[in-house]
């Protein structure tokens, strides 16, 4: 069948989004969020290419996961003889290959969290209404507060959402912004911008400043999964 006729006979976007969602979720990997990829294009990472397969906008579906991703991923490596350089990124990633696989035979792309050249993930949850991007450089989600990962981006060959797929309302406004103090506290651990290696040093700090946001207390990650989010060190897995 040609390109053209599985374009015709498609499903609609809510259908795709709904089907991967429903696909995804028992691995915990609990948000997926359409969008436009013509919003991606926009700001895409310097000397990177959007396939966008001939078309100016495709649908665009920004997937993520909440507290629930943790339990699923740690049955996971009860299970795993030896562990990849990093388990969590080959954990979504084979997740979201597997949950893509019975999707529909629709053209499409996939852009990690973790792929370089580093994509603006942040600025993508924000400009398509997932999540707001707080003055302490957190993704805000209206329910879930700063306890969300935003992991991959698969961009489809169909049409893109006809009305936006969420409308979150600003969930940083009117906030007297708690976050700020404890972001600069952490902030003077670093001599200059925060690496990774100071930020995994000094992980309680940064945790601190998740913590402070008023936002979704309810969804906060437990200890282990903090801990192996802000320092990457695998040992925590077998705590």
């Amino acid at each position: 069948m040609s390109q053209a006729a599985l374009r015709n006979d498609a499903p609609s976007w809510r259908a795709i989004r709904e089907q991967l969602a429903e696909r995804c979720t028992p691995s915990g990997l609990d948000v997926v969020h359409a969008f436009h990829s013509a919003t991606f294009d926009r700001i895409r990472a310097a000397g990177s290419e959007i396939e966008q397969f001939g078309q100016t906008d495709r649908l665009a579906l920004l997937i993520g996961n909440t507290r629930a991703l943790w339990p699923r991923f740690m049955a996971h490596i009860a299970a795993c003889e030896s562990l990849a350089a990093d388990p969590l990124d080959a954990f979504v990633e084979a997740r979201v290959r597997e949950a893509l696989a019975g999707m529909p035979p629709l053209r499409r792309a996939v852009y990690w969290a973790h792929g370089r050249p580093a994509q603006p993930f942040q600025r993508l949850a924000e400009l398509s209404g997932l999540a707001s991007l707080s003055p302490s450089h957190l993704s805000v989600h209206r329910d879930h507060g700063p306890w969300l990962a935003l992991r991959a981006v698969v961009i489809v060959d169909s049409e893109p959402p006809t009305e936006p797929d969420r409308v979150e309302r600003e969930p940083c406004a009117g906030c007297e912004k708690p976050c700020l103090a404890p972001f600069d506290h952490a902030l003077t651990r670093s001599p200059g911008a925060p690496t990774s290696q100071d930020i995994a040093r000094h992980a309680r700090d940064w945790i601190a400043v998740r913590d402070a946001c008023p936002v979704g207390r309810g969804a906060r990650y437990g200890e282990q999964q903090l801990l192996y989010h802000y320092t990457g060190d695998t040992r925590v897995l077998t705590q």
